[in-house]
């Protein structure tokens, strides 16, 4: 049942792009602990260099039944004791003190634990890449040592990249990082490496793969290869270094994120983006 748009309410269009979150082990997996994490490194406000001399924090936090939500804030850490002083035109030592910082910029998240996936709002800056080492370093801050935990954070990625190293006749070398999932795998040959790696408790696990010119690789979706490598999309990344739309190139997955349009009201933006994400990622995610 589609919700009534009031007379007065605007739609707006927002692009959506997904970061997969995974604790480790198997056993600490449950959407309770997910959302401790989460509200942890915002109670503690834990900041991260993302980029160069940009920090980026969580700047609010909510939950709102299963579904958590909130604001980062990316701004610039001004660093250094030596200043320029244009009136005097000389260098000088100056030291900042004052706890303000500029050029921040604020973007929304939106965190569902049942399906562990962030959802992230517009392409403005801070970049993806930013926010996924945001979350990284942070969530892998506030973790339980004592109970082994530990945290992956990975893009989505589009399929798009999948199937073109699958199709591609000139592919010279692959390189494949993942790690197992939170029970989100449904195909056989991905699921059997994700079934192996769990059971020899693997938490990472790195390969590479080369050919030549003459003699490039060639990877079958339904293969020990393909299975690892369509384990990336959610669990990982992959670069690979071949001749990609008549053009040679190295790729990485992570440069494809996967995306999704909303057409909605601001009201009911938390509501249809949920549906979304699950109707995009299923109940497990």
């Amino acid at each position: 049942m589609k919700k009534s748009i009031e007379p007065n309410e605007k739609l707006v269009k927002k692009e959506v792009r997904f970061l997969n979150v995974v604790l480790y082990p198997e056993s600490r997996q449950s959407p309770q602990r997910y959302a401790e994490l989460f509200a942890k490194v915002f109670d503690l406000k834990i900041a991260v260099n993302t980029f160069a001399e940009k920090i980026t924090q969580i700047e609010s936090f909510d939950v709102d039944k299963d579904f958590c939500y909130g604001r980062l804030v990316n701004f610039t850490d001004l660093q250094g004791k030596k200043w320029f002083n244009r009136e005097l035109n000389v260098v000088e030592d100056f030291e900042f003190t004052l706890k303000k910082y500029p050029n921040a910029k604020e973007k929304d998240f939106y965190f569902l634990p049942s399906i562990h996936k962030i959802a992230i709002i517009g392409r403005e800056s801070p970049s993806l890449g930013q926010l996924q080492k945001f979350f990284q370093l942070a969530l892998s801050k506030v973790v339980n040592q004592e109970f082994d935990e530990s945290v992956e954070v990975n893009i989505v990625t589009d399929s798009i990249l999948l199937d073109k190293i699958y199709s591609s006749s000139k592919l010279v070398s692959l390189e494949l990082h993942v790690s197992y999932s939170n029970n989100d795998v449904n195909e056989d040959y991905e699921a059997a490496i994700d079934d192996e790696l769990k059971a020899q408790e693997v938490r990472k696990m790195h390969s590479t793969f080369s050919g030549t010119s003459k003699n490039p690789l060639k990877i079958k979706k339904k293969s020990l290869i393909g299975g690892i490598l369509s384990l990336t999309r959610n669990n990982g990344y992959a670069i690979a270094k071949g001749e990609f739309d008549g053009e040679y190139q190295t790729v990485s997955t992570q440069n494809y994120p996967q995306s999704c349009k909303l057409v909605t009201t601001e009201k009911n933006l938390k509501s249809e983006l949920k549906k979304k994400m699950l109707s995009f990622f299923g109940r497990n995610g």
